[in-house]
């Protein structure tokens, strides 16, 4: 049995990952639609994810790096505003992923700091040029660009 929720964040990270959907946000409402069914229908005591009264469901947020751009350290802040799974990794301009910054469950909503030192998964210090940061948080992928200065 797996939450709403879940299923959502997994439907979109295979979509993503497994099936190379390259512009799957294109085809989130379709996709949306087709795994929970019409939002207009309503079923007595069924959590959906929505607000009662239409409100919508707040995202995830993600700051700019700062300092940017930086020779020492960088750190952003994910605003996470319910429980999640967030994934935080960075990649080099040539799309290869150097660095799991985190890939935790976080237990409560509020601020989640991620800082880069401008190493690599093995401590190796990366070269001066320009990264990307990518925060699976929330159902939402957030993207920031970080320039590294020797």
């Amino acid at each position: 049995e797996e939450r709403v929720g879940n299923a959502l964040y997994d439907g979109k990270y295979d979509a993503t990952s497994v099936y190379g959907w390259e512009h799957v946000y294109e085809y989130m409402n379709l996709y949306n639609f087709n795994l929970f069914g019409d939002p207009s229908l309503e079923l007595p005591g069924i959590e959906t994810g929505i607000e009662e009264g239409g409100g919508a469901v707040v995202a995830p947020a993600l700051t700019a790096c700062q300092p940017n751009p930086f020779s020492e350290s960088t750190c952003m802040l994910l605003t996470m505003p319910s429980p999640g799974v967030v994934e935080a990794f960075v990649y080099d301009i040539s799309g290869r992923r150097i660095r799991t910054l985190t890939d935790c469950f976080c237990e409560a909503a509020g601020e989640v700091a991620l800082s880069w030192d401008g190493r690599d998964n093995d401590g190796v210090a990366s070269g001066p040029g320009v990264y990307f940061a990518v925060v699976n948080a929330g159902g939402s992928q957030l993207r920031r660009k970080m320039v590294l200065l020797r």
